[in-house]
């Protein structure tokens, strides 16, 4: 064993041991002040349940000193002198010692410490044993009256149950733990699946550029060919060779991505728990901006998108549109559906300068922008209406329009009925 296990082991030993004697203070004098009850005895179960590596006899050793040598301390601060004390707390020292013994034969017995229907009861029984030999110790043979019998089997009860209360709790509150980080890294998760789908679209619709330029490579390779210019031919078959490498490496991991997309594309997802999910996301996102996002929901009917990830890729888009418009500015966004000739229609408004006349009919165009950063000069990559355009008509068979509007942009977006599941 490395050293640096014994030192876990240790501070693990003394950490409960401490904790104890702590709760061991919390007491009830029920037969004299001598024969004390406390809650320190379910404390190394208590560990013991939580902590798969409890060296429980040591453990219950030193509990068992420290809660013994505070009684002491304790007794002299009250009296000013041992005067005899030393075998007035033995008895309860001896309690803890013979606990970690009966505890450590119980859990080398038990398959499975955590079937709490079998731990309780072990330990009840274990509490009684140990108490009944602690009481031996003070009156002999008057610790098998009845009354004191009924005594011990109402103590070892009440501590069954405080241990179990607890361990119940401690296991609710890991559960509770475990699914709030779980729905937070499956949120992560599907939001880029969400920015993973939109790319692919813009890979596609390059691959359609690429086959282009290969063609145009070839032509040039015969146009010089025919002109006796090897040199330069030479130059362009090699800019094709090249071009269709570039192709291929790009067709695979475009495949390779859909692949991984379709197959993530299996589960439902409820239209409230999307658009939940989405703005909490872009709401973490622009958090460090100090911009402010406010989406209104007004759905006429329950929904659940049988395709999310599109889904949550095109309201990504056009919310990201919204706040980019709107900034520094509080964003606002309202986001309305209703169901018109066999498909569902999504209303998005915002409340930004809107888009102007001029530029209307080239928006959905690919890397056209009007957002320039002056400090730096660099041109937005305007892809992301060209991409919700892309998903709607071409995996979505909808379509996607710019509509009048008093104020702000509004998109409409109407898909297929048949690519949601309509409830209600």
């Amino acid at each position: 064993m490395h050293s640096s296990d014994h030192t876990q082991r240790a501070r693990l030993i003394f950490m409960i041991a401490i904790f104890t004697t702590i709760m061991s203070q919390i007491r009830l004098d029920l037969y004299n002040e001598n024969f004390i009850v406390s809650l320190g005895p379910i404390c190394i179960p208590l560990f013991i349940y939580l902590f798969d590596k409890v060296d429980i006899i040591p453990t219950a050793v030193v509990s068992a000193a420290f809660i013994y040598g505070v009684r002491l301390l304790i007794h002299i601060i009250q009296n000013g002198s041992v005067s005899g004390a030393e075998s007035l707390y033995l008895p309860e020292a001896g309690f803890y010692v013979l606990l970690g013994i009966f505890l450590y034969i119980f859990d080398q017995l038990i398959s499975h410490r955590r079937k709490l229907y079998v731990y309780i009861p072990g330990i009840m029984v274990i509490d009684y044993l140990c108490n009944n030999l602690e009481l031996f110790m003070r009156i002999q043979l008057d610790s098998t009256n009845f009354h004191f019998q009924w005594m011990l089997i109402a103590i070892a009860g009440a501590r069954g149950l405080v241990l179990l209360i607890l361990l119940l709790s401690l296991d609710r509150y890991r559960i509770l733990l475990f699914t709030k980080t779980h729905a937070q890294r499956y949120s992560r998760l599907i939001m880029l699946m969400s920015k993973l789908s939109g790319e692919v679209i813009w890979m596609n619709k390059n691959m359609g550029q690429i086959e282009d330029t290969m063609s145009k490579s070839y032509k040039l390779y015969d146009s010089l060919l025919e002109e006796g210019d090897e040199e330069r031919a030479k130059a362009a078959l090699d800019v094709a060779k090249d071009v269709h490498e570039i192709k291929k490496e790009y067709r695979l991991i475009g495949q390779g991505l859909s692949e991984s997309i379709t197959g993530e594309i299996n589960d439902q997802m409820e239209v409230t728990e999307l658009f939940t999910i989405l703005v909490q996301s872009i709401q973490t996102e622009i958090a460090p901006s100090g911009q402010r996002l406010l989406v209104g929901f007004d759905l006429a009917d329950r929904l659940y998108m049988k395709d999310p990830y599109w889904f949550l890729s095109v309201f990504r888009n056009l919310i990201g549109n919204a706040l980019e418009a709107s900034a520094p500015d509080v964003c606002t966004v309202q986001i309305t559906e209703h169901i018109e000739d066999e498909s569902v229609v999504f209303s998005v408004s915002d409340n930004g300068p809107g888009v102007d006349a001029e530029y209307a009919p080239h928006i959905f165009e690919p890397r056209f922008s009007t957002k320039i950063d002056y400090e730096t000069g660099a041109v937005n990559r305007g892809l992301g209406l060209p991409i919700v355009k892309g998903i709607i008509e071409e995996n979505l068979g909808g379509s996607v329009c710019l509509a009048p509007s008093d104020h702000g942009a509004r998109f409409l977006v109407s898909v297929p009925v048949d690519k949601v599941e309509v409830l209600s």
